[in-house]
Parts: C-alpha cells; structure tokens; sequence
C-alpha cells in the first residue's frame, strides 16, 4: 500500500494538469469564438452580386415515370432551375455563419443562409433523382444526374457510392479517377466514409 500510493498522487497531479490545460482551451476557443462573431456582427453590407451562384441545366434528363419518390425529386429539380434567377442557389457547406457575416456583412447573412438551404434542397434531390433513374433502367440517364450534383460540390454518400458501382461495372477508371479526385477535395464529415467506399477493392452496397 506504501509503494502504491505515491504513484496514486502523481497520477492525481497528472489529472489535475491536464484538466487545467484543456479548460483553458476551451477558455481559449470561446474568447476567439465572440471575439470573431462580434467582429463579424458590424460588418457592413457587401456586394453578393457576383459569387459562385449555380444555375441548373435545361438539359438535365427528367425521365417518364410513376414512380412518386422520383416525380417528387424531378419536380423540386425542376422548380429550383424555373427559379433560379430569383431564389438562387450557393454552396456555402464549409462556411459558418460566422464567416459569411465577417465575409459579406451580417446583412446579407440571412438571403445566403436561404441560397445554402436551396443548395442542400437541390442536391438531395439530385441524388433521389439519379438513383431513382438508374432503378428505373436509364443507367446513363442516372449517371448524368448524379455526375452533376458531383460537379457542384454535393457530398451525400450515396451520389458517390452509386457512382462509383457503376464506374467499376463497364471498368471506366478514368471516370473513377476524376469521382476519386472530387471525393478527395471535400471539406465535409462524409468525406471519409466515401474514401473508405470508393477504396475498397470489390464494391458492395
């Protein structure tokens, strides 16, 4: 019981050190946190006329279908590119709401945070849209749908999961590649799992 106790109070101090220094970098984290969101809050208004906005293409394939689920995502499609001009729609997914207001002013933050939520709306569909497709027996049709959402910035798993099956079916490995290389530049939480997918050697869903 001698020997063991000294080693039970060094461990104590250990704890007790440790518990400390993180404390203080939480501490740390939240001064810069409403430090940056009090800097960001008198931001003024900027000119938002000219960012990324995405206009949906008119040739997008909108296959005959009863299937409801489908009809239901070709519809949102369809409304989101009708409007487009009026409603748009941005990728803002790796921006906080802190640094949209200390990039564009907290004026604006509330008609970008509504163009991000199309964005989400869109891809979602995008991706109902082009499984649905392939289900339905128009596999290049699919892929067309989902190559896009891809090429605006989507990082739902299943895009890519459903794309990559198809690639490793007819060997297209340059197709494979390029889907590998939008994978890697993601700044998303699901971008690991579909790294994990897309390197394993014999695809399964």
């Amino acid at each position: 019981m001698h020997f063991i106790l000294p080693y039970f109070i060094v461990l104590i101090i250990i704890f007790q050190v440790l518990l400390r220094n993180n404390t203080k970098k939480r501490k740390d984290s939240l001064d810069t946190f409403w430090k940056r969101e009090q800097e960001a809050n008198s931001v003024r208004r900027k000119d938002i006329s000219q960012l990324d906005y995405i206009t949906i293409p008119n040739d997008l394939p909108m296959v005959t279908t009863d299937n409801h689920a489908l009809l239901q995502a070709q519809h949102t499609i369809e409304t989101l590119r009708t409007h487009c001009k009026e409603h748009r729609i941005l990728n803002l997914s790796n921006q906080s709401n802190t640094d949209l207001k200390l990039a564009y002013g907290v004026a604006n933050l509330n008609t970008l945070t509504e163009c991000d939520d199309r964005f989400t709306q869109l891809i979602r569909a995008l991706d109902i849209a082009g499984r649905l497709t392939f289900e339905e027996e128009h596999p290049l049709e699919g892929v067309q749908i989902l190559e896009y959402a891809v090429s605006i910035g989507s990082d739902i798993r299943s895009t890519y999961t459903t794309l990559t099956d198809f690639y490793h079916a007819i060997d297209d490995t340059d197709a494979f590649d390029k889907l590998l290389t939008h994978a890697n530049a993601l700044q998303s939480i699901t971008k690991e799992p579909i790294l994990a997918y897309m390197k394993m050697p014999h695809q399964r869903r």
